[in-house]
């Protein structure tokens, strides 16, 4: 309790810090001490198995980055975005992916949307050139 007091946080964050340094795999406790995670998720993760932790935290950070890139992209977007022919696009990912198998990668949001971003690798697809955009 006066552990809690002297540091201004509650005495719940108290017994969840002590809890957290019992059973967080080592780079969850580095990421609560650089602010990249906090007591209350680094808590919520410590339920988990020490391997299936890290690999949680790993997958969430890199959904949340995801999401940060996306949000600033749309922002810039809805000025130049050019309307693609839904099934081109699908045809050309499937035949990309028949050419070089393991070359795309498909993964799962809790974005409330679909939206697809491509690599350098596929600029230079022949859909993306001007003259094959629908009017």
């Amino acid at each position: 309790m006066e552990v809690g007091r002297a540091a201004g946080v509650g005495a719940r964050n108290v017994g969840r810090v002590k809890e957290i340094l019992k059973s967080a795999h080592p780079r969850l406790i580095d990421a609560l001490r650089d602010g990249r995670l906090s007591i209350n998720r680094a808590a919520k993760l410590c339920v988990l198995p020490r391997a299936e932790q890290i690999d949680r935290f790993t997958r969430e950070a890199a959904e949340r980055a995801i999401g940060s890139l996306i949000n600033q992209s749309m922002v810039d977007l809805k000025s130049t975005t050019r309307d693609l022919d839904t099934i081109t696009l699908l045809n050309a990912i499937l035949q990309r992916e028949r050419q070089q198998p393991g070359s795309i990668d498909v993964r799962f949001s809790r974005i409330p949307r679909t939206i697809v971003l491509f690599g350098p690798d596929l600029s230079n697809l022949r859909l993306f050139q001007p003259e094959l955009q629908q009017e």
